[in-house]
């Protein structure tokens, strides 16, 4: 995977994935009876507290795109809205969404599809 790999997976795209995989935790283990969508628009609510236009963006993706709330989905619609001027996380979008399923896995220990 590489050097590059190491350094993505350090920098924003690393750490956004292992932010969202751990609010997942967090909200799972205090709610267990929660559903993926609503865990998901948990941690939305919580990352875009101070942020309401960017919290009704996020949630609007998946509305309107009618995309799954899968850990790996809500990270890569964070970085893609959060990240929008970034032409290199676009054009390397296979890329870091392997590195986010990576670390998804290994830190829920979840299927990210």
């Amino acid at each position: 995977m590489g050097l590059r790999y190491w350094v993505a997976s350090r920098g924003v795209v690393g750490r956004t994935a292992r932010a969202v995989a751990k609010g997942y935790e967090s909200i799972r283990k205090k709610n267990p009876l929660l559903s993926q969508n609503e865990i998901a628009e948990a941690y939305i609510n919580i990352r875009y507290n101070d942020k309401p236009d960017l919290e009704r963006e996020v949630l609007n993706y998946f509305t309107y795109n009618r995309i799954k709330l899968t850990p790996l989905n809500v990270t890569w619609v964070i970085l893609a809205i959060e990240h929008s001027d970034d032409n290199k996380l676009i054009q390397h979008k296979s890329e870091c969404q392997k590195m986010i399923r990576n670390e998804i896995e290994k830190l829920l220990g979840l299927q990210t599809d």
